[in-house]
């Protein structure tokens, strides 16, 4: 378990690194080091170090690998967002098949992306999921949604969401962050996230991923 200390960056993305593989926890260093919107500041080599380092540091963001032991990934994502809901997880990781994507994400999880993934489109993930999106690595978006699209319909619960939470549900498909649907709506960020927090509970789905396939399953949005 690696603290960094420097407090010479006020105002960059304050990231924890958790992955197994030191040269991979080594290799994110380096690269955040470089970017002028980021910085790490601890990095784990188990589930539970990245639980406690999330719990002591409050970082915006944990990078993690899915292979994290002691505990795993997706008991790691569970406690961390247990503890702090602010704090956004991606996840990266060799499977794109999808029971392990959909696992990671029902745990929690705002991003997931393949191991083979740019640094760049890293760094294009925190951000988004930062400014409450999701984001999935394009070739894992298309196994997600064509799973949902494939599965038998399950019955559409409308009936049970205000015509406000259903235009807020709408937005969510179409990938809209909470910024641009208050700004759509005319509403404020609070009430936004007001409202999304209420269709979690009516619908029994607590991430935004799982809102988005909800949405697009459901046909609230024609994406």
């Amino acid at each position: 378990m690696t603290i960094s200390r420097n407090e010479g960056m006020p105002g960059r993305i304050r990231i924890v690194v958790a992955d197994d593989h030191a040269m991979i926890r080594e290799g994110l260093r380096n690269l955040f080091g470089m970017h002028p919107e980021m910085k790490v500041i601890g990095e784990a080599s188990t589930g539970r170090d990245a639980i406690q380092m999330s719990l002591n540091l409050e970082p915006d963001v944990v990078v993690l690998g899915v292979t994290l032991k002691s505990p795993g990934s997706i008991e790691t994502i569970r406690e961390i967002l247990a503890h702090s809901e602010r704090i956004k997880i991606v996840v990266i990781s060799m499977q794109a098949d999808q029971d392990p994507v959909e696992s990671i994400l029902k745990a929690g999880a705002s991003g997931y992306l393949a191991r083979d993934s740019s640094f760049e489109e890293l760094t294009t993930a925190v951000l988004a999921v930062l400014q409450g999106q999701s984001y999935l690595t394009p070739g894992i978006t298309k196994t997600v949604i064509q799973g949902y699209l494939n599965m038998s319909a399950v019955p559409a619960r409308q009936g049970a969401l205000s015509k406000r939470q259903c235009e807020v549900l709408r937005h969510i498909g179409e990938g809209m962050g909470t910024r641009e649907i208050a700004e759509n709506l005319s509403l404020s960020i609070n009430t936004v996230e007001t409202y999304r927090r209420r269709i979690m509970e009516k619908l029994g789905i607590f991430s935004m991923a799982g809102l988005i396939k909800y949405a697009i399953r459901e046909k609230y949005t024609s994406l």
